[in-house]
């Protein structure tokens, strides 16, 4: 069982001791349309999730609100939990110049682990949300490239293969 830990969330993928990119993740949320419940666009994101092989979110999740609530349509209902994309998570931004404070962790973290690529996620615990309390919650040895994809960083991910092609070419 994991904490749910408030902060922002960050991952920071790593290659041959190089951190490559930066992103921050987005908590899933509930758009509303106008018409429907709380309740019910939560049913309609839990299949969304179910879909993904994710458990769905909690009841709770709606905290005192009133399951009944209409959202007006356009409001955006933030939902604590999970930040993957696979549990309705999103991308908030990708940048290919890494906190340097979370580059070092990241990199450590990966190197410790004897791999070559990972992708490390952690949170900023900091009030000032400055990197002064970062906490890693994961590390990624197979990480996948989709928060590129989403992002529209073709170069990025065009920079990682090619390089990895390099690695193998040079063996």
């Amino acid at each position: 069982i994991e904490p749910v830990l408030a902060g922002d969330e960050h991952r920071i993928f790593v290659q041959d001791g190089r951190a490559i990119f930066h992103s921050t993740k987005a908590s899933p949320s509930l758009i509303g349309d106008g018409r429907s419940s709380l309740v019910e666009l939560l049913a309609a994101l839990n299949d969304t999730v179910s879909r993904e092989g994710v458990s769905a979110l909690p009841l709770s999740v709606l905290a005192a609100r009133n399951p009944a609530e209409i959202l007006p349509a356009g409001d955006r209902l933030i939902l604590p939990g999970r930040r993957n994309l696979s549990a309705a998570g999103a991308i908030e931004q990708v940048s290919d110049q890494p906190p340097p404070a979370l580059a070092r962790i990241a990199v450590t973290a990966v190197e410790a682990l004897g791999l070559r690529i990972g992708a490390v996620d952690m949170f900023d615990l900091s009030t000032a949300r400055d990197f002064s309390d970062p906490v890693v919650i994961e590390v990624n040895g197979n990480p996948g490239l989709r928060t590129l994809e989403l992002a529209g960083r073709t170069d990025l991910i065009r920079a990682i293969w090619v390089s990895m092609l390099n690695a193998c070419l040079d063996s």
